[in-house]
C-alpha cells in the first residue's frame, strides 16, 4: 500500500537523518509499518526549537513545500504565490496513492482537503488534532477546515478522526485517541497526599497554554496557608517572563511554617502495583467554557535563586504482584532552574527532558497543571493520569469528557451528587477501590483561581476522596494504550471503521 501523509509539521534532517517533533514520529511510525511506502508532502524547516526525534524508518520520501502562513502581508503574499505550485504536486502526489492522510488543522491540510475533492474514491483519513467542539470559538480557518470534513462530499470513503464525542456529527466523524504507553506499562500508582503539595505542568511555555496561571495558583495556596510547589517542564518562549514572575512571588510565614517532607527524604510516596485491566470508564460528557477568568494580588519580595535538589524526586514503592522493592533516590535532572521564594523552593523549571524523566516527575507529583486556551487531545494531562495525578484543567475541546467533570459544581457538592455522603476509609489503597464508580470525578475544572484552591483545600481534609480520584484518573488513562492505537490505525488503513 502507498500511503500518502500530508501535513504541516516539519520533517528535519540531522546529518542526513530524518527527524521530527517526538510525538508525531512515534504516531507516524506507527502507520509506516503496515505500508510498503510512505511519502510526506510538507515543510523541511522551522525556526522555533522541537523535542526532535528521529524516524525509526528513514526509506520514506520527503517532498518539501514553503509553510502557507497569513499573519502578515509579506508571508501573505508569498504563500499565495505557492499555492498553485502546491496544488499541482498535491494533485500529482494523491493520483498515486492508495491511501492518503490529512494531518489537520492546518494551512496545507486545508489546501490538501480541497483538492481531495476529486479524489473521493481514494480511502482518505484525516487526523484533526484541534479542537472538534462544535460550540467552541475558533479561528474562521479552522471553521472552514471542521466544515469541508463534514460535508457529505467527505462521507464515502473518509473517516475525520476527532477527539471526544460530540452529538450531531456525520457519520464520517470517528471518536478518537492518543496514547502513549503500551499495556506493560499499566500499574495502579498510590499517591500519598503529603504536604508540600506537588503540580506538575508539562507542555510548551506559550500564552496558549498560560503556565502563568500556576505561578499564581501557587502564590494563592500560600497565601491560605497550604505549602505547594510547582514543576515546569517544557521550554518556550515565556520561560524567562515566569522565572522573572517566580521570583516576585510572596510565600507567607504561615505556609512556610506549616510541616512538610524533607525535600531530600521525598515529597510524595507513589506506590506501583501491575494492573491487568482497567475498569470501566463513565459516560462521556462536555460543557466548555471560552474563557478563563483569574484573581491575583501581587507581592513584592526580596528574591534569590539558590541551587538545592529537586522537591518532585521522592522514594517510592513499586509493587508488582506481592512483592515491594524500593528504588533508590531520583537524581536531579541536568540543566534545571529553580526559582525561590525566601526559604521555600516553589517553583522549578526544568526545561525539555527526555520521556523518562518526564514520567518519573508524573509518578512523583499529585496534580498536573493545564489551563489552555485551546486543546485537542491534551496528551500532558493523559499521560498525568495514567500515573495517578489528578488534573486541574481548563474547560475546552474533550477536557470535561476526560475529567468526567464538566465544571459546573465545586467538588464537595459534585461528590456528595455522584457518590452520596459516605465516611472516610481508613485503607485508600483497599478500601476506595471498592468505591470507586463510573461517577467519580478524575479532575477539576480550573476557570477561577479563588475556586480552585477552595477544591483543594477540601480534599486536604477529605484525602480518602483524593484517593479515588486519583485511581479514577488512572483507570480512565490505562485503557487507551499504544496496542490499541495500531490497531484502529490499521482499521482506518483497510477502511475498516
Amino acid at each position: 500500500m502507498k500511503l500518502l501523509v500530508i501535513s504541516d509539521a516539519p520533517i528535519l534532517y540531522d546529518k542526513g537523518t530524518k527527524q521530527a517533533y517526538a510525538p508525531y514520529v512515534k504516531e507516524m511510525d506507527l502507520w509506516m509499518s503496515h505500508v510498503s511506502h510512505t511519502t510526506f508532502i510538507g515543510p523541511n524547516e522551522f525556526s522555533r526549537p522541537l523535542l526532535l526525534k528521529p524516524f525509526d524508518r528513514q526509506d520514506f520520501e520527503l517532498l518539501p513545500v514553503k509553510r502557507l502562513e497569513y499573519n502578515r502581508i509579506s508571508t501573505a503574499i508569498k504563500s499565495l504565490i505557492n499555492i498553485p505550485g502546491q496544488i499541482q504536486l498535491l494533485y500529482k502526489q494523491m493520483k498515486k496513492a492508495d491511501h492518503i492522510h490529512l494531518r489537520a488543522p492546518g494551512n496545507l491540510a486545508f489546501l490538501a482537503g480541497l483538492v481531495a475533492l476529486s479524489f473521493s474514491r481514494k480511502r482518505i483519513s484525516v487526523k484533526y488534532a484541534g479542537n472538534w467542539d462544535p460550540n467552541s470559538k475558533q479561528p474562521l480557518s479552522y471553521r472552514w477546515q471542521k466544515r469541508l470534513f463534514s460535508s457529505p462530499k467527505w462521507s464515502k470513503n473518509t473517516n475525520v478522526m476527532a477527539y471526544g464525542q460530540w452529538k450531531n456529527q456525520s457519520e464520517n466523524i470517528v471518536p478518537f485517541f492518543t496514547a502513549s504507553y503500551s499495556k506493560t506499562d499499566r500499574k495502579v500508582f498510590q499517591k500519598e497526599f503529603v504536604s508540600p503539595i506537588q503540580i506538575i505542568f508539562v507542555g510548551t511555555l506559550s500564552k496558549n497554554k498560560n503556565p502563568q496561571l500556576l505561578i499564581e495558583l501557587i502564590e494563592g495556596l500560600h497565601k491560605h496557608g497550604i505549602s505547594a510547589q510547582a514543576h515546569f517542564y517544557g521550554d518556550g518562549p515565556m520561560m524567562q517572563q515566569l522565572k522573572q514572575h517566580a521570583r516576585t512571588v510572596m510565600v507567607t510565614e504561615r505556609s512556610r511554617s506549616q510541616p512538610q517532607s524533607n525535600p531530600n527524604a521525598g515529597s510524595s510516596l507513589s506506590t506501583e502495583r501491575s494492573r491487568s485491566q482497567p475498569e470501566n470508564v463513565a459516560t462521556p460528557q462536555s460543557n466548555p467554557v471560552s474563557s478563563l477568568s483569574t484573581e491575583r494580588s501581587r507581592s513584592q519580595v526580596e528574591n534569590r535563586s539558590v541551587p538545592q535538589s529537586n522537591p518532585v524526586s521522592s522514594e517510592s514503592r513499586e509493587m508488582d504482584g506481592h512483592q515491594n522493592t524500593r528504588s533508590s533516590q531520583q537524581k536531579s535532572p541536568s540543566r534545571t532552574d529553580r526559582s525561590r521564594s525566601k526559604d521555600n523552593g516553589a517553583f522549578t523549571f526544568h526545561g525539555n527532558q527526555p520521556a523518562e524523566v518526564v514520567r518519573k516527575a508524573y509518578k512523583q507529583a499529585h496534580f498536573v497543571f493545564l489551563a489552555s486556551q485551546s486543546e485537542g487531545w491534551p496528551k500532558a494531562v493523559a499521560e498525568a493520569m495514567w500515573h495517578g495525578c489528578v488534573p486541574i484543567a481548563s474547560p475546552v475541546s474533550c477536557v470535561p469528557w476526560m475529567l468526567n467533570n464538566n465544571g459546573d459544581l465545586d467538588l464537595k457538592t459534585l461528590f456528595i451528587i455522584t457518590l452520596g455522603q459516605f465516611e472516610p476509609v481508613e485503607d485508600g489503597l483497599e478500601a476506595n477501590k471498592l468505591i470507586v464508580k463510573s461517577e467519580t470525578p478524575r479532575g477539576l475544572i480550573f476557570t477561577k483561581i479563588n475556586r480552585t484552591i477552595t477544591d483543594l483545600q477540601w480534599l486536604l481534609n477529605h484525602q480518602d476522596h483524593y484517593q479515588m480520584m486519583s485511581q479514577a484518573a488512572q483507570t480512565w488513562s490505562q485503557q487507551y494504550t499504544l496496542e490499541d492505537f495500531e490497531k484502529e490505525i490499521v482499521k482506518l488503513l483497510n477502511h475498516q471503521t
